[in-house]
């Protein structure tokens, strides 16, 4: 299974991506397990990031909506630890 997933202009990943770093040349690990240093970050990415693994709340979405910045879309809305 790939570690992400290109699309038009969207980037599917489990976690998010290390900013400052070229697509091609990130981690295994940033891809499947990066958090705050993905999300919290500055940077403005040339792809719209689509990626789950945080639960949204826990980057500020209302219980069981998703989280979207221009450039960044969270889609696991549960509140569950499930996930974390």
């Amino acid at each position: 299974m790939p570690h992400y997933i290109e699309h038009g202009p969207y980037l599917f990943v489990h976690a998010g991506i290390r900013p400052g770093i070229a697509l091609a040349s990130q981690q295994p690990y940033d891809l499947l397990a990066i958090r705050e240093e993905f999300w919290h970050s500055a940077a403005q990415f040339e792809r719209v990031i689509v990626f789950g693994h945080t639960p949204t709340h826990r980057m500020g979405a209302a219980p069981g909506e998703i989280w979207i910045r221009p450039d960044r879309i969270g889609i696991i809305p549960e509140r569950s630890t499930d996930f974390v």
